[in-house]
């Protein structure tokens, strides 16, 4: 039987689509790290346990997808499903006791904090080595190619991606077409440009309930700030452990938002969701996620409407749009050599083709290893806004997890809410705010170089 041996990286392909992300680190040079030597023999029977979210029909669903593998691998694994009340509470679990079982399924903001406590084993020299990494798993032409561990060479892999939950807005195609408005907003400006004719109809009727409401709904969310952000071109600095907005982008984003606010391009509802409002034609557009499509879908048949919608990326000045991705992802925790090996071959395998088809149905996110519309289409059909996001040259950006973005993603989120509740003038101090707790948070200083 094989050993583990030296890790190599795999040649790099060049996506046939290329798409600005975030700066690739460097190609290795040996020696690089290594898996420690087992012998296969030791995986025969090997007994293992992965923390996963998913409850009702989606646990049963997982269950099935890992009985799939435990029946498949060549090398006698049985992996047992642990699960949880869904993807917070994984997040708790974690939080509170630590990695309890082999692999655990999580949001990669979650799986982030336990790199600090050495829980977590290392995945980069599984990622790249020659017996047991990864070689054809990611397609090169695919949008998603350069996020991908092939695309760039990380010493340390805390935990791997294995699937994408974008920041997207959804819209209303068909009022919009009434209002007169063709195509979609690809730039701030025509979004505001559409989101004030829709609130301009709402003044105009006989309904008193609904003056204020047309324009875009306001989730007050983590992920719509950094969208946001990172649409007006907003970068982060990896070498450095805490994040900074007081920069030029997170002005110019602040400040786009606060004003179509105070002009009615857009408003917070009385309820915490968009669904009823945007199937009642008061909302032309909101901040959400792919969470929402499912439940849009259900709001929609509910009224009867009949109204054409999709989501779209982010608007940006140079119209190419702009999607900030954060990650749910699978670590494998520290344990003997074999067991970490073990759980690298599951954690693998849920690269393959087919199971991250079968994920898509579970979990509704996007794919990691190809474009959501090929690894599922039969998804991207049913659901026709689910991939619409996703267009051929739009930016496409992760989360800075690895930034204590678990915490650093809700000090965002209430930096945001003050500022829509402070006048404009206003803006400059939320943000020294903001970027004065995060360094607070992390005892680190922006100015130290």
């Amino acid at each position: 039987m094989p050993t583990a041996g030296t890790s190599q990286p795999q040649a790099t392909a060049t996506p046939a689509i290329p798409t600005p992300t975030a700066t690739l680190t460097s190609t290795p040079t040996p020696p690089w790290p290594t898996i420690e030597p087992v012998d296969e023999n030791a995986l025969a029977g090997l007994e293992l346990t992965v923390l996963h979210p998913w409850i009702n029909e989606a646990k049963t669903s997982f269950e099935s997808l890992v009985a799939e593998f435990n029946r498949m691998n060549a090398w006698g694994i049985n992996v047992t499903p642990v699960g949880a009340g869904g993807i917070e509470d994984v997040g708790d679990k974690l939080a509170e006791n630590g990695m309890k079982t082999n692999l655990a399924i999580a949001h990669g903001y979650d799986l982030a904090l336990l790199t600090s406590t050495g829980e977590l084993a290392n995945l980069g020299p599984y990622l790249y080595d020659e017996d047991y990494g990864i070689s054809t798993e990611y397609a090169p032409d695919s949008a998603f190619y350069q996020l991908s561990p092939l695309a760039t060479y990380q010493e340390y892999w805390g935990y791997l991606p294995i699937a994408y939950q974008p920041g997207v807005l959804v819209y209303n195609q068909s009022w919009a077409r009434e209002l007169g408005f063709n195509q979609a907003p690809r730039s701030p400006g025509e979004l505001a440009a559409q989101m004030l004719p829709a609130a301009a109809e709402k003044l105009q009727d006989n309904d008193i309930y609904n003056n204020g409401t047309g324009g875009m709904w306001v989730s007050n969310s983590p992920i719509a700030a950094l969208s946001w952000y990172r649409a007006f071109y907003g970068k982060f600095d990896p070498a450095k452990p805490v994040l900074s907005f007081n920069d030029q982008a997170g002005s110019q984003s602040f400040t786009f938002l606060k004003q179509l606010f105070n002009e009615d391009g857009s408003w917070v509802g009385l309820q915490e969701v968009p669904y009823e409002y945007f199937a009642a034609r008061l909302a032309l557009a909101y901040e959400g996620t792919l969470d929402d499509i499912l439940i849009q879908e259900g709001y929609q048949r509910r009224v009867d409407s009949e109204d054409k919608w999709l989501a779209l990326p982010y608007p940006t000045p140079d119209s190419m749009g702009s999607l900030s991705l954060e990650t749910v992802s699978i670590g494998i925790a520290k344990e003997t050599p074999a067991e970490q090996l073990g759980s690298w071959l599951f954690a693998r395998w849920l690269l393959t083709q087919k199971a991250q088809e079968r994920l898509v149905h579970i979990h509704g996110y996007w794919p990691v290893t190809d474009d959501p519309q090929d690894v599922a289409p039969d998804y991207a059909k049913a659901h026709p806004a689910w991939a619409s996001a996703l267009l051929e040259d739009v930016r496409l950006t992760l989360a800075p997890e690895a930034q204590n973005w678990a915490y650093g993603r809700l000090i965002l989120q209430d930096a945001v809410r003050r500022m829509y509740a402070l006048d404009e003038e206003y803006i400059p101090t939320v943000l020294e705010m903001l970027d004065s707790t995060l360094q607070e948070l992390t005892g680190e200083n922006l100015n130290e170089p």
